[in-house]
């Protein structure tokens, strides 16, 4: 202990305190001590226990550690603790100085424990010997079969409280039984159960081995000797008899907090959690938590016998006697302390485990989910508290069954529960952990076989979204990243056998959890998060922690769960998160960027199976596109559109994403493999992909027909696009260039993309041409933009080597052909010798026992032209806008171009960047003032 900064009387009472332990000699029991020893020992307790309690949190966790170090003051509260846990009430001990010096000092001692729970977990190696005090107490005490003793008191305790409500006759007082052989039995339990997560990181910097690790044999004692259940059941008993005599005292509010607290840490830690799955455990800790529901809402009981429901008590910070600091104000509510909704909350998720005992859970949490939303934004003692404590008398309840008729209860309970408060306030960080559990717990239990699914979870979902913009603004990161992964968990889809789903096809009716999620305005929530979380940074952004869990959630199923939101969501909104979604790619850095990226991977590779699949086929009817929704399922209309949408927002950043990386390298003068190979998989792979599938089919059988109908020389249709707004075939040079640093293992996209080049060479002859003489005429490196024939000859090496002969000839035939071109005067695509449609495609089509052709057509009838898809939602026609201003890209404010009105922008910097732009608007203004001046005259 700092000795700058610990009182004299504390030193002195510590010295104190160590000289009586001397004088103690092994063997010699505490009854050898003269009174006037005995006397001086509880004083020297109290000195020590009061200042305790008036330091902070982390000073108390170094002075419990610095205080267990000194070797005569640990012996000394050994020595106290071994007698206290063996006082039974049979035992009929009659000196009562002994027993209130040995129950203080156990009670010191397991709050010793409870406060170095807060200590470091992790402690660097030059440190570990402070650890020493420590890990001796806490191992002494176990070895000293601590709490196989404190179950045989509690144990013996129950029994004798049992025979006293049975018979009526007691030798001694209750408080005086339950303050020498409960209180002391459940300070010691909680302490030593929680500081098993600190002794396991202790123990591991201490090199001590896993069989002889300080929870694992905590965990079989618990399991073998139940102390847990007999405290349950001495609690249970003592509450119901003392309330009977007159009301409870602060002993037992003390005592609740300890089990409960107990019981919530052994539930967090799987070794220990044999210690709360005893019944009687559980029930004790859901009767504390349906206790304080009842006195909100009114609500049932669920079974709970009344006397029992009227005399628990109602916990709250600071406990009573545990602390220094002074009562709350006259007219200011105290703070209950969330350990009795934690305690419930972890008993009902250990009974949701059984069919039979799903449906109680279920509406408890529920409960428990409104109680914190109607408590989350109150201050204690404030102005609103008041009104709404007020008000909870009066609202209506949730059953018409009373929780507790008062009226019939015996007269000393009946006072008892009238006297209760019925205004509960809870602090902001606590509600909204409590109600993130919760909705947790609410969405594992929703009964299956229920015939109002449907209306529990779109109930549910709402609460979510209520729950989500608190947490957004008052809760802790662990808070945020728990709320994340509770929304993810809830759109995942299970199949008959209780697991997740991996696979994804568009259905006419969206399951019930994304139909209710959608109702309640998930997709634009997310969006607004997204939005708001990029222009914040630091670790209290906590839209960027609950955006992060969820994503992460996401990780292998993010077509479950994004996919089905943007095909069942209303279309403009589904429209305004693609290019949210775009608009993060462009920005290129932070984790949802990242994330971004990864997404992008997956819902291109999977709409394009989609999109030339079975499904597509159903999807359109023959002969119409997918803009038609005649003969289309009604909650599939829109999905073609949709789709055109997203190819039309992301392929075009994607693609300069990717030329601007392959011009780094050519800067850097080297390839960057580590920076290929991440993008490989996120952009390259799908993007090849669909780059194929576009292009055959927008040049249709006869090779002159756009996709959806439009001519391929429209403003509007797929081939000006691939051309100008994708440039795909400056992006494909860029890829050759950066395709010198892939792995060889990478040889199915090396093939896919050989495939693309083969491809866009015969539809575009003519501009891949012009690329290849660029790269002929350079004098010193090929443009990073050119079609080298040497590049696309190096793939073959690496293709053969990953066991792909057939592509490799392919690289090669393709190779000799581009350097035909360099020479030629012109170019044709029947002067092509080599493969130009993808093995993929021609594997769907067998599959599927059709013509590659007939494959193009679904996916031609299937997509829309990026004019009619973009009527979806107007945006800024800057295409490297990053304007992330607003919850919505609907909502972003637009004004067209004042010279021409063809354009619209978002802000003055888009328009100027986009007027200033190689390609941009200047050239296209002028254009359309010259056609509007022409037509005038005309």
């Amino acid at each position: 202990m700092d000795n700058h900064k610990v009182p004299h009387t504390v030193k002195a009472a510590l010295k104190a305190l160590s000289d009586i332990a001397y004088k103690l000699p092994t063997g010699v029991t505490i009854n050898c001590l003269f009174n006037g020893d005995l006397g001086n020992a509880r004083k020297q307790l109290a000195e020590i226990s009061a200042y305790m309690w008036s330091l902070s949190t982390e000073r108390r966790a170094s002075a419990s550690a610095a205080i267990v170090t000194l070797t005569g003051v640990r012996a000394f509260l050994l020595r106290l603790t071994a007698e206290a846990v063996r006082i039974l009430p049979t035992t009929g001990r009659c000196d009562g100085l002994v027993d209130e010096l040995v129950v203080e000092g156990a009670v010191l001692a397991g709050n010793l424990l409870m406060f170095m729970t807060h200590l470091d977990r992790y402690v660097p190696e030059a440190e570990t010997h402070k650890l020493r005090g420590p890990l001796d107490f806490v191992r002494k005490l176990f070895s000293m079969q601590t709490v196989q003793a404190c179950s045989r008191q509690l144990a013996a305790t129950a029994e004798w409280l049992l025979n006293v409500r049975k018979e009526g006759v007691q030798q001694q007082p209750l408080d005086t039984v339950f303050s020498q052989a409960v209180l002391p039995a459940l300070t010691l339990l909680a302490g030593m159960i929680g500081i098993s997560y600190r002794m396991l990181s202790w123990e591991r910097a201490a090199g001590v081995e896993q069989q002889q690790q300080y929870y694992i044999r905590l965990g079989s004692v618990l399991r073998n000797s139940c102390p847990m259940e007999h405290a349950a059941r001495a609690l249970l008993l003592y509450h119901t008899l003392a309330a009977a005599e007159g009301g409870l005292t602060k002993k037992a509010e003390e005592a609740s907090f300890m089990f409960l607290t107990a019981f919530v840490e052994a539930d967090g830690f799987v070794a220990l959690s044999a210690a709360a799955e005893g019944s009687c455990a559980q029930h004790v800790a859901v009767a504390h938590g349906l206790t304080l529901l009842c006195e909100d809402d009114g609500g049932p009981a669920y079974g709970l016998q009344p006397d029992l429901l009227g005399v628990l008590p109602i916990l709250t910070e600071p406990l009573g006697a545990l602390v220094s600091t002074p009562a709350p104000a006259p007219g200011q509510e105290p703070q209950l302390d969330p350990v009795c909704f934690k305690a419930m909350l972890a008993a009902l998720r250990r009974q949701s485990k059984q069919p039979l005992h799903r449906r109680t859970p279920h509406m408890l949490a529920l409960r428990l989910l409104r109680l914190m939303l109607r408590r989350g934004n109150l201050q204690p003692g404030g102005s609103a508290a008041a009104e709404l404590a007020a008000g909870a008398a009066a609202a209506a309840p949730l059953s018409s069954t009373a929780a507790t008729d008062v009226g019939a209860l015996p007269a000393p309970l009946a006072a008892h529960a009238v006297s209760r408060t019925s205004r509960l306030v809870l602090c902001q960080e606590n509600v909204w952990d409590i109600a993130v559990q919760a909705l947790e717990l609410a969405w594992a239990t929703i009964p299956s076989r229920s015939g109002h699914v449907g209306e529990l979870m779109a109930e549910l979902w709402r609460l979510a979204m209520d729950t989500g913009r608190h947490v957004c603004l008052h809760a802790d990161r662990n808070t945020c990243c728990g709320l994340g992964e509770a929304l993810q968990e809830a759109l995942s889809p299970i199949d008959p056998h209780g697991e997740a789903s991996s696979s994804w096809a568009p259905s006419p009716v969206p399951r019930p959890s994304v139909a209710a999620a959608i109702a309640a305005g998930l997709l634009p929530w997310l969006e607004g998060l997204q939005r708001f979380q990029i222009t914040r940074v630091g670790p209290e952004c906590r839209e960027g922690q609950v955006l992060s869990s969820f994503l992460d959630g996401t990780r292998d199923r993010e077509v479950e769960t994004w996919l089905a939101l943007f095909t069942y969501s209303e279309p403009r909104q589904a429209a305004s998160w693609v290019v949210t979604h775009a608009k993060l790619l462009r920005l290129e850095k932070g984790y949802l960027s990242t994330c971004a990226k990864r997404r992008t991977s997956v819902f291109l590779k999977h709409m394009e199976e989609l999109a030339s699949g079975p499904r597509a086929e159903t999807l359109v009817p023959e002969g119409g596109p997918a803009g038609d929704d005649v003969g289309q399922p009604a909650g599939l209309q829109h999905l073609g559109r949709l789709v055109s949408f997203a190819v039309c927002e992301w392929l075009p950043t994607a693609s300069l994403v990717l030329r601007q990386l392959a011009l780094q390298c050519a800067i850097a003068g080297a390839p960057q493999g580590a920076g290929i190979n991440r993008y490989w998989d996120t952009y390259i792979a799908p993007l090849a992909r669909w780059l194929s599938g576009l292009v055959l089919s927008c040049k249709g059988r006869s090779g002159d027909a756009d996709c959806g109908g439009s001519s391929s020389s429209g403003g509007g249709g797929w081939v000006p696009f691939l051309l100008h707004e994708v440039a795909v075939v400056p992006l494909l040079g860029s890829l050759l260039h950066l395709c010198r640093s892939v792995e060889s293992n990478k040889g199915a996209d090396l093939a896919e993309l050989l495939d693309c080049c083969g491809v866009v060479a015969s539809a575009f002859p003519q501009e891949v041409q012009a690329a290849v003489r660029e790269a002929e005429q350079a004098t010193i490196a090929p443009p990073v933009f050119a079609w080298p024939p040497a590049q696309v000859r190096g793939l073959a090496p690496k293709l053969r080597e990953s066991g792909r002969g057939e592509a490799a000839d392919a690289a090669l035939a393709l190779a000799a052909r581009l350097e035909a071109w360099g020479s030629e005067e012109g170019a044709g695509s029947s002067a092509l010798s080599f493969r130009c449609v993808p093995e993929r495609l021609r594997q769907r089509a067998s599959e599927r026992g059709m013509s590659v052709p007939d494959v193009l057509g679904v996916m031609r009838r299937f997509l829309v032209p990026p004019a009619e898809a973009r009527r979806l939602l107007r945006t800024c026609s800057n295409p490297a806008c990053v304007n992330l201003k607003g919850d919505s890209e609907a909502e972003l404010p637009l004004k067209a171009c004042a010279r021409c009105g063809g354009a619209w922008y978002c802000c003055r910097e888009c328009q100027t960047a986009h007027w200033r732009a190689p390609g941009g608007h200047k050239e296209a203004c002028g254009r359309r003032q010259g056609a509007a001046q022409g037509a005038a005259q005309g």
